[in-house]
């Protein structure tokens, strides 16, 4: 069985801590592919700082130092929100019904997750692959969401037998590190290069993409 897995983001912008997820969840699952999705327009959380366009060439920049992983751009035109449930449909649409189906996300997205817009039927397009982080605590057992893990919870041997309908924890590296902290650094003056590829470190200082907008903020 061919399996995809996916990881969607808004990337704003895309740093180490996203691509050693993907680069975790291809090695534990043995992937053919892992796609990079990113957000135009993501529906639970603000609108990114940096424009899809300008999104999309650091996730491209990026991958030049991670040829494994693949950008998928599919979200990136939509003038409306970006619901996963959509992507997911249209790649199981694209993909038949016999290749598996991996969507990464962490647990704080999973806690929320059945306010996401039919969240109920991400599950028979694909499984969700959780990425677990001790400070943050899996849903809890009665629980809307907590029953649906119940229900759908598997084993990592059973996930990679179907298509789509597990979830599975999978204890992943977590680096200290999130786009918020690299905004609010690159705002203030400061260096993130420690936490970007080198192409994306260059872009970003040489296009002042997060500088820039601090100080349009000011102005």
């Amino acid at each position: 069985m061919k399996r995809i897995g996916v990881l969607g983001g808004t990337f704003d912008p895309i740093h180490l801590g996203h691509l050693t997820h993907a680069e975790q969840v291809r090695e534990q699952l043995a992937l053919d592919e892992m796609r990079l999705m990113p957000a135009h327009i993501p529906p639970h959380r603000a609108s990114p700082q940096v424009d899809a366009v300008e999104r999309a060439q650091l996730v491209r920049l990026a991958l030049t130092d991670y040829p494994q992983l693949t950008l998928d751009e599919r979200e990136l035109g939509r003038q409306k929100p970006s619901y996963t449930v959509d992507s997911l449909a249209a790649l199981r649409a694209e993909s038949g019904p016999t290749v598996g189906l991996y969507f990464v996300m962490g647990m704080d997205s999973l806690c929320a997750i059945n306010q996401w817009h039919q969240w109920q039927q991400l599950i028979e397009l694909a499984n969700l692959v959780i990425l677990a982080r001790p400070e943050v605590a899996p849903p809890a057992p009665g629980s809307e969401v907590g029953r649906f893990v119940q229900d759908f919870g598997c084993t990592r041997a059973a996930l990679l037998a179907r298509p789509h309908g597990g979830i599975w924890m999978m204890d992943a590296l977590h680096l200290p590190v999130s786009a918020t902290d690299i905004r609010a650094a690159l705002a203030a003056g400061r260096s993130a290069r420690q936490w970007l590829t080198p192409a994306v470190a260059d872009y970003v200082e040489a296009h002042k993409l997060y500088v820039a907008l601090a100080d349009e903020r000011h102005s």
